[in-house]
């Protein structure tokens, strides 16, 4: 998420979410970052101005998915890892599509 968006506003305010959008941000640039040394495919970074459903790692694989809890406290959340070649990953898939070509 942009850390100047609306939308990590509304995190900060609501309290729904992680009130420290940049760190967050950085803390994952920074695992990125460590994670490309060395390859010739590296993992991109989009940023973005909404407040996701999910989030997401995708592959031409699968796609991993994780959700957020409703309630306000911390817990852990599984993730849901979604073949390539299935309905549930076409709906995922074109879901993020759209959001990426979205500005």
């Amino acid at each position: 998420m942009n850390p100047d968006s609306a939308a990590a506003q509304y995190l900060r305010d609501s309290k729904t979410g992680i009130a420290d959008v940049s760190g967050g941000v950085e803390r994952i640039k920074q695992i990125i970052d460590e994670a490309n040394s060395g390859l010739t495919n590296k993992i991109a970074i989009k940023t973005h101005d909404r407040v996701l459903r999910y989030s997401f790692i995708r592959t031409d694989e699968s796609i991993w998915i994780k959700f957020y809890a409703n309630s306000n406290q911390r817990v852990t959340i599984p993730a849901l890892k979604v073949n390539a070649g299935t309905p549930l990953y076409n709906f995922f898939n074109e879901d993020i599509e759209l959001l990426l070509t979205q500005e």
